[in-house]
């Protein structure tokens, strides 16, 4: 069973990333389809924070079809309650979203690639039901920095991809 994915670019994100991201999901199983990007919603800033809100640019993502969109946008986000986000996803739902703004951080291109492709497992696997994970070397670890991003895999830890073969959705090993 392949998981269809789309991507929309929200805002301005680097095209060249977008294509790589999309070349790094469909690598490892992932079914990826990119479409024309969306606007970034003027009702998602926070002038008080000088961010944007993560979940008011989830919700034009709902028109998109495919199992799964992934949103990507090149602006800061936060949620309530956090600094920052690197990304949000309706759990159990269809929508996920990642932003390169803090993940392009100090990094290089190569860096930038290896951080986007976590943070776009890590939102997937949310919009399929998981949690968190304990394991710090599992994609589902909680990033609270970008440190703790770059230490951990781009894939699912053995309990992680467990829960997932169980609820029925593909595995590596699917």
């Amino acid at each position: 069973m392949s998981l269809n994915v789309t991507i929309v670019p929200i805002g301005n994100p680097d095209p060249n990333v977008l294509r790589t991201l999309a070349n790094d999901l469909a690598a490892i199983g992932f079914d990826v389809e990119a479409t024309r990007g969306e606007a970034v919603p003027d009702v998602a800033y926070s002038a008080r924070r000088k961010q944007y809100k993560a979940d008011a640019l989830l919700t034009p993502l709902g028109r998109y079809g495919g199992d799964r969109v992934l949103g990507v946008t090149d602006v800061d986000l936060y949620v309530d309650g956090l600094n920052f986000a690197l990304g949000l996803a309706s759990e159990r739902g269809r929508i996920a979203l990642i932003s390169l703004a803090c993940l392009s951080l100090g990094a290089g291109s190569g860096q930038l690639r290896t951080r986007a492709l976590k943070e776009a497992v890590q939102e997937l696997g949310h919009s399929l039901g998981l949690g968190h994970c304990s394991d710090s070397n599992c994609v589902m670890h909680f990033s609270n920095s970008l440190a703790d991003t770059d230490r951990k895999m781009s894939r699912f830890c053995a309990t992680c991809q467990d829960r997932l073969g169980h609820a029925g959705w593909p595995t590596a090993e699917s």
